[in-house]
């Protein structure tokens, strides 16, 4: 049903600062395990349950995993991550109650996929300590916030992290965009927000004029119809897509292939997914779940501060913003696929976000019988005055 695989103490180099990428070659010393019964060590603290992803897929599992395994080897804790076979709530609950029989005290998990199941798994362990990354507790999935005091939800400032995207395509020189949205969720809407307001702010400082397509899929799938209309913006003329929402960025990195556009992805660092990748809106999770893990192990003082609430991480606490390194590769430039855009450009304007000096909405007002924005909402709500938006459906 899962795959079981740790990283334990070396002895001697508790402290020292190594890169992730060596640690987790170092470390991994366990084979995959097709159940828990069938792994002979249980003395781990610290455990992730994947979303069904592996910890080297350069997103969300493996920032989670980079996290801890950094954290680990300052402190000298053994962590170890589990991959259920599917998201099914029965199958998370399944891992994470696996994972506390073999001596978990910290669970990690990421993703609204996992709400339920934290919900109902923190008031079965009350002595556990979860931490969902990008999720609330919730009894259902229309059901109000609930996070036990047990437990850590850590959510973002994704509006942030689309208005730098945003900024950096138009001060770059692109004014023909696109908007591909998943399904509309909160984070989505966000992300879009965020990304019409970045590029207006560079608009209008370049004194240019942007055309924007946007367009909801109302799915999270990558699929031939995400691609067939990807595929139609850039035939009309469209430069970059920004896209945001579960798979749907895999169709829309197809299309662009094809059609040679350029494309900026969301949630997590998609530079190596395709050289067509311009760069991406990211979430800090690996520094998310560092900060939490700290209140746990070294202050000691996670029910004061995390515990029982909902932590908003931002541009503030360097949590939202573009890809300030290249993965596995500590001499690359996440800048180098810009024209213009520089880093000290995005240094700048990033500081701007930190301290408040630029606001930025997070969402637009829907009459009652509307499910996606349209043109006019997000023209007459967000500001635009440079940004043309086109709505298509």
């Amino acid at each position: 049903m899962y795959q079981e695989k740790g990283c334990s103490r070396i002895p001697g180099k508790v402290g020292m600062k190594r890169s992730v990428s060596l640690f987790l070659a170092a470390v991994i010393v366990l084979a995959a395990c097709t159940a828990f019964s069938g792994c002979s060590k249980k003395d781990y603290d610290l455990v992730l349950i994947t979303d069904g992803g592996s910890v080297t897929n350069r997103a969300y599992a493996q920032s989670c995993w980079d996290g801890m395994c950094e954290f680990s080897i300052d402190h000298g804790i053994d962590c170890r991550y589990f991959i259920p076979s599917n998201t099914e709530k029965e199958t998370l609950l399944s891992s994470i109650e696996g994972a506390i029989e073999g001596g978990a005290k910290t669970v990690v998990t990421a993703g609204l996929c996992f709400e339920t199941a934290v919900y109902e798994a923190s008031r079965k362990y009350p002595d556990v300590r979860f931490i969902l990354i990008d999720g609330e507790p919730r009894q259902d999935q229309n059901g109000a916030a609930s996070p036990q005091p047990n437990t850590a939800a850590v959510t973002f400032l994704s509006e942030q992290s689309g208005y730098m995207a945003g900024y950096a395509a138009v001060s770059d020189g692109y004014t023909k965009l696109g908007v591909i949205s998943g399904y509309p969720t909160a984070d989505t809407m966000a992300y879009t927000c965020g990304f019409l307001q970045g590029a207006q702010n560079a608009a209008q400082l370049r004194g240019s004029n942007v055309d924007l397509i946007y367009h909801c899929t109302g799915d999270t799938l990558e699929n031939d119809a995400n691609k067939k209309t990807a595929a139609e913006m850039y035939s009309s003329g469209t430069e970059l897509i920004f896209t945001c929402g579960g798979d749907v960025y895999r169709s829309v990195i197809k299309a662009a292939e094809e059609e040679r556009g350029y494309v900026i992805c969301s949630d997590a660092d998609r530079r190596y997914d395709s050289s067509c990748v311009v760069t991406s809106a990211v979430k800090n999770v690996s520094g998310a779940v560092i900060r939490v893990l700290r209140s746990i192990y070294e202050s000691k003082d996670f029910e004061a501060t995390f515990g029982g609430r909902t932590t908003v991480l931002g541009a503030a606490e360097n949590c939202t913003g573009l890809p300030e390194s290249v993965i596995n590769d500590t001499n690359g430039d996440p800048f180098d696929r810009f024209i213009r855009f520089t880093a000290q450009a995005y240094s700048d304007e990033l500081a701007r976000l930190a301290s408040g000096g630029v606001s930025v909405k997070r969402s637009v007002t829907l009459s009652e019988d509307e499910v996606y924005p349209g043109a006019n909402e997000l023209t007459g709500q967000l500001g635009l005055q440079n940004v043309t938006v086109t709505a298509v459906q």
